[in-house]
């Protein structure tokens, strides 16, 4: 199976349109496909799209994976409203705006037949939070004054990590998103590390390269971005 293939041909055409390259607006996400709607798939990474935060133009992003995307759209929209999980990152900016300028789109869909594996759906879901910079800049910030806990500092170095190997892909392959307003991201941790909480050890393995010159990770970083770009 050919990894980077499987993920690339999930990328819903209307999103491999305006991800070719990073020239897209911010009325070319709206109009993907409207995730709150979307009911022809198995497995689907969406994007979630918060504009006008707290009266001004910045824009918030959130990207998930899941099985029943109009559900979990539902539930996403029920829990920013309700004040539910205050500690959660993701609902916190959710609701420094209104539920009209709420949105979600789909990026990637998979139907039964082609179902993947949980492996490769983390993998496309961590390469369009790498595409959109959907961390939140606090987890992700290379500041040496920010201090953390011992709880968020795992999660701390894998965004740093995720966020240098994405800069370094993008870099290679000359992409840069184009939207003409702040952003701001959503996410703490990576769909990538997630075994982290269940206490199962995540085994790093350095795979052989054709070329001895180049690092194993930059590699890795080309190929991250290649999965949403071909």
């Amino acid at each position: 199976m050919n990894i980077v293939s499987t993920v690339q041909d999930g990328i819903v055409p209307e999103a491999e349109r305006i991800l070719r390259n990073g020239s897209f607006s911010l009325d070319d996400l709206l109009g993907l496909p409207d995730a709150t709607t979307y009911s022809n798939s198995c497995q689907v990474i969406c994007l979630r799209i918060c504009i006008d935060l707290d009266g001004s133009d910045r824009v918030a992003f959130f990207v998930g994976q899941t099985h029943s995307v109009v559900r979990r759209m539902k539930d996403h929209e029920a829990v920013t409203t309700s004040g539910r999980e205050q500690r959660s990152c993701h609902y916190r900016v959710a609701r420094k705006t209104t539920e009209d300028n709420r949105y979600a789109v789909v990026l990637c869909s998979w139907e039964s037949q082609n179902k993947i594996s949980l492996s490769l759906l983390s993998m496309a879901e961590q390469t369009m939070m790498s595409l959109f910079d959907s961390y939140n800049s606090w987890i992700s910030s290379s500041n040496p004054d920010i201090t953390f806990t011992t709880e968020l500092l795992k999660p701390h170095n894998q965004a740093v990590y995720m966020k240098s190997v994405a800069n370094k892909a993008k870099q290679k392959v000359g992409w840069q998103h184009g939207l003409a307003v702040d952003t701001e991201g959503c996410a703490v941790t990576s769909p990538l590390f997630a075994t982290a909480m269940y206490a199962i050890p995540t085994n790093v393995i350095t795979m052989p390269v054709v070329n001895p010159q180049v690092r194993t990770y930059e590699v890795t970083a080309h190929y991250v971005v290649q999965m949403g770009l071909r």
